[in-house]
């Protein structure tokens, strides 16, 4: 069955929507966003509802007294807020928006480990013996992100990486968790 086209004035109404994404998608947004990860972080790890929650900047949330760190990783050089915006003026225009932030499977298989090693190691570093005792959660937030390499996740972390109780690795659908330090 095939999907009915929109019209130029269809489109158009489409704009403020996806103003709305552009803006959740910008820096303004992080907060936003880092509050859905942990959210779907607890949820997916089944972790009882949380009593008390405090949002902060390093760490990010403490949370029943744990200390929470959250991290994305994307696609290396990708300007998602800039794509977005972009997306927002192609629908005024009354213009459908191409798809945004492709990634290839082979690029994930061979890479994406790499992504992940490079935003933990930022974090560590940032933190360094200050973070010890906090558990990150890095929100992988690219398409086939069940394919990344988690063994050479764990070995990286395991051989490098002394900040950090713990490490969980959220898909980008926030139905999935890997833990690469538990």
């Amino acid at each position: 069955m095939e999907s009915p086209e929109l019209t130029p004035a269809q489109l158009k109404a489409l704009a403020p929507k996806a103003q709305a994404a552009a803006a959740y998608m910008s820096r303004n947004g992080k907060s936003d966003r880092e509050e859905w990860v942990l959210e779907h972080w607890r949820i997916t790890s089944q972790r009882p509802k949380f009593t008390k929650k405090k949002k902060g900047e390093g760490p990010d949330f403490i949370v029943d007294g744990e200390f929470i760190e959250i991290v994305e990783v994307q696609k290396p050089a990708r300007s998602r807020h800039k794509e977005y915006k972009e997306d927002v003026q192609i629908l005024e225009y009354g213009y459908l928006p191409g798809p945004d932030g492709a990634i290839d499977l082979d690029q994930v298989r061979d890479h994406a480990y790499e992504w992940n090693n490079h935003e933990i190691f930022k974090k560590a570093d940032k933190y360094k013996t200050s973070a010890r005792n906090w558990t990150l959660i890095v929100y992988a937030n690219y398409g086939w992100c069940e394919q990344t390499q988690w063994a050479r996740v764990r070995q990286f972390v395991t051989s490098s990486i002394t900040t950090f109780k713990a490490i969980h690795i959220l898909s980008a659908d926030g139905k999935h968790v890997e833990t690469v330090k538990p």
